[in-house]
């Protein structure tokens, strides 16, 4: 073979691997329960459209920002792998308040774009800071009395509040917060135990007040029942004395007749 055919040779085999190499170079592929952006960075440009888990052709040297479809956690607490500490709060009436939360989350596919544009791929940061000024926020709206007696109240407003934040500046949707464990300072804590307590006794009391009341309601009922028969008992056993007594005269005056005409 000539120099010259081989040399084309050459050339041809080389442009079928560069060709080959863009190609694989141009496709790339999500994990299950992945959203992407395709993302280019030589262009820095990123597409608006989101894509699905899978294999995609998105362009040479292309590659994904990932985002997970499946339900997220952030958690407020001091347990380890918290993505913060507890809430601390203002209640109301003034009063420090600490409580743990945890909620979940889920990203709005067609928002994605929207989401990487304000804050990259560091998201997570910004809506925790959202979610804790959110919850600050609602725990001033309750007395810290709320805490003690009704938590489920209170976490019912904060969620309705996380919703429209994080659908507005993190466009994802808030599906579930949880509050546990508030903790208040310690004599108003201790006073309202004591006041509960005091609460439970006094219902206890009235309980056992109507319970009495209703045993001697009862009585009374049972009473005025059994007077009508012993009433009705007695009118039976005059009537049948005062028949027999009439009988007995009847027959007297019948026997007083015919010895008055034997007599005649």
């Amino acid at each position: 073979m000539s120099g010259l055919a081989q040399c084309i040779c050459c050339s041809i085999c080389l442009i079928i691997v560069i060709v080959v190499a863009f190609i694989i170079l141009s496709f790339s592929s999500l994990p299950v329960n992945t959203y992407g952006l395709d993302y280019s960075p030589i262009t820095k440009q990123i597409s608006e459209q989101g894509y699905d888990s899978g294999f995609h052709y998105i362009g040479f040297m292309h590659k994904f920002i990932e985002y997970p479809t499946t339900m997220q956690t952030l958690s407020f607490s001091d347990a380890s792998g918290a993505n913060r500490g507890p809430i601390e709060a203002r209640s109301k009436d003034g009063l420090m308040v600490n409580f743990r939360a945890q909620f979940q989350y889920q990203f709005n596919q067609k928002d994605l774009h929207q989401l990487y544009m304000r804050y990259g791929e560091d998201y997570k940061s910004p809506c925790i800071r959202f979610a804790v000024d959110v919850m600050n926020d609602e725990a001033s709206q309750f007395s810290a009395s709320m805490f003690f007696r009704d938590l489920t109240t209170v976490g019912i407003q904060m969620q309705t509040q996380l919703e429209k934040v994080f659908l507005n500046e993190c466009f994802s949707r808030v599906q579930s917060l949880q509050l546990s464990q508030a903790d208040l300072p310690e004599r108003f804590e201790e006073a309202l135990t004591a006041t509960n307590v005091a609460i439970q006794e006094s219902i206890t009391v009235q309980q056992t007040q109507q319970n009495v009341v209703i045993d001697m309601q009862t009585q009374v009922n049972q009473a005025k029942i059994s007077a009508p028969v012993v009433v009705n008992n007695a009118e039976a056993k005059v009537n049948s004395t005062l028949v027999n007594n009439l009988a007995q005269m009847e027959s007297y005056y019948k026997i007083t007749q015919t010895e008055a005409t034997a007599y005649q």
